[in-house]
């Protein structure tokens, strides 16, 4: 086996020296709210085991004591204070740029935020590192990052002397031939994998690394021990993708769709469809605009024309830097909302009144869609007419007892007039009294002549399922006559005229307990009785 060691150890203690005096430079951009976090471990000792220039599986971390944690954020570094050295990288998600400084305690700062001129090499990128979010997962990560060490002053402008940097120019590729960084969106903290490289002061395969291979997770081929030294990077994203739709009625059976989300992939990466059983689609199809968030995007349907229960569904893309995926919502629209309004009982007895219930129809219209309610009657029921109804649904009944709203004639109406938005609904309903037998009946118990001359009868009057002492006496007598509900009552002395063969009507009138009117009546005159027998009139001497 052959072992290339770097050999160039004043070259290393030059730039570990170097690197320390700038220790104290603090980077521009550190912020604890970045999105990356945790550590990559740097191997400066490379043994290349085939000759083969590349990083294989065995070939890396040969030599323990050469090694370093570069950290990615102080919320994740123990040996720092965000209060006192705020760090980190961070990763634009529209873009997929990273920016921000990383640290190493062996070669200072990091910073991903060089600008061109980059360097070239096999299989690199001439650009920042970029996170490509365009591609499939896992996602490729390329470009260049640069150690801040190399500089004269600061983390910008001049180089320091070649003397002092040994020849190390401080570049760290993030991909080329043979080697790559990647993010793992699919993972469980979202992970990046593979190895960077740093770079050699010296040319071919010879071994001699500045800073060599810099691997991104414990679980990478030759990247070292995950059971006793569990290290990666981590990308935390932002949030999770989201949508959101909703419906406004506009106005006959038109309607305004509004979606709204976050997270979404921008484009017109949002797909219009209807649930299955949706009598139509109102012109909900095909590709939308993603929302920004906000305002949202806005869609105006053609006229519904059919009843029914319409979904309109909205999928969208995740932006692939919050995982990716798609995201669904969905609104429900009924038209053809209508009001269930009816009485129970349909037709009370006495004292006819009746409870009136209503609710929402069909099945599923949203809580509250009815508004502004208001209740009329005819004839005027005061009970129902006052009535204040609170927006439906859910449903609703009579907010009153039971059994207390007048039904005062046969039919009486009762209409529920309410909103659905800039739509009206109205239902009528109606009750009918349900009358018990009502009559009257009116007998005689003969005709009597007592004085000689004077014929008088008692009238009994028998009342069933009438108002109390409403009954009118007419023809042969007059006058008001008392009554019960139900039962007899009679009158006696009721004076009968002397004109046989002609006869005397006598009529009882009574209001039942329905509204209307029940009525009898007798014919009398003084040969009236109970037996057919002619009375002879008396005559005096």
């Amino acid at each position: 086996m052959k072992n290339n060691f770097k050999k160039f150890l004043s070259l290393g203690v030059l730039v570990i020296v170097f690197a320390m005096s700038l220790s104290f430079f603090t980077p521009a951009k550190g912020d604890v709210s970045d999105n990356i976090s945790g550590f990559a471990w740097e191997a400066n000792d490379w043994v290349d085991n085939n000759s083969d220039g590349l990083v294989d599986s065995g070939e890396v971390m040969a030599n323990p004591g050469g090694t370093e944690w570069i950290s990615f954020n102080c919320t994740t570094d123990p040996s720092s204070s965000c209060a006192t050295s705020p760090y980190g990288v961070n990763v634009d998600p529209n873009t997929g740029y990273l920016s921000g400084y990383a640290w190493s305690s062996h070669y200072g700062w990091l910073s991903f935020n060089e600008v061109p001129t980059f360097p070239s090499g096999p299989g690199t990128t001439d650009d920042k590192v970029k996170i490509n979010f365009g591609g499939g997962n896992p996602h490729s990560v390329t470009g260049w990052a640069r150690f801040c060490a190399v500089y004269a002053s600061g983390c910008s402008g001049a180089l320091a002397s070649n003397s002092v940097r040994g020849g190390w120019d401080g570049w760290v590729s993030f991909s080329g031939t043979g080697y790559d960084v990647t993010l793992d969106m699919s993972s469980t903290p979202k992970s990046f994998s593979g190895f960077a490289w740093g770079g050699n002061s010296g040319t071919g395969n010879t071994g001699k690394n500045v800073l060599g291979w810099i691997s991104f997770n414990c679980a990478n081929a030759g990247g070292g021990n995950c059971n006793t030294s569990p290290y990666n990077v981590l990308y935390t994203p932002s949030g999770t993708p989201t949508v959101d739709i909703s419906a406004t009625a506009l106005g006959g059976d038109v309607y305004r769709l509004d979606w709204t989300g976050l997270y979404l992939e921008g484009g017109n990466t949002c797909f219009a469809s209807m649930d299955a059983g949706s009598p139509g689609n109102g012109g909900w199809t095909g590709a939308h605009p993603s929302p920004p968030p906000p305002p949202p995007n806005t869609f105006t349907t053609s006229e519904l024309t059919v009843d029914g229960t319409y979904i309109f569904k909205i999928t969208c893309n995740g932006h692939p830097a919050n995982g990716g995926g798609t995201v669904t919502d969905s609104v429900t629209v009924i038209v053809g909302i209508g009001i269930d309004l009816y009485p129970l009982p349909a037709s009370p007895s006495f004292p006819y009144k009746t409870t009136l219930y209503w609710d929402a129809i069909p099945v599923g219209v949203p809580n509250g869609a009815l508004t502004g309610c208001i209740p009329t009657s005819s004839p005027a029921v005061p009970a129902w007419d006052n009535l204040v109804i609170p927006d439906f649904p859910p449903g609703s009944n009579s907010p009153f007892p039971p059994n207390s709203i007048d039904v005062p004639a046969s039919p009486t109406f009762y209409t529920l007039t309410c909103n659905n938005g800039p739509d009206q609904v109205v239902q009528t309903t109606s009750a009918n009294r349900n009358p018990l037998p009502e009559s009257v009946t009116l007998t005689s118990n003969g005709v009597t002549e007592n004085p000689p001359g004077i014929y008088t009868t008692t009238l009994t009057w028998t009342t069933l399922n009438t108002n109390a002492n409403t009954c009118v006496a007419s023809g042969g007598w007059s006058g008001n006559k008392p009554n019960p509900i139900s039962g007899p009552t009679s009158e006696s002395n009721v004076s009968v005229p002397p004109i046989a063969p002609a006869f005397t009507t006598y009529t009882i009138t009574c209001d039942g307990q329905s509204g209307g009117t029940v009525t009898d009546s007798i014919l009398l005159n003084e040969n009236s009785g109970s037996s057919p027998t002619v009375k002879p009139k008396y005559i005096e001497n």
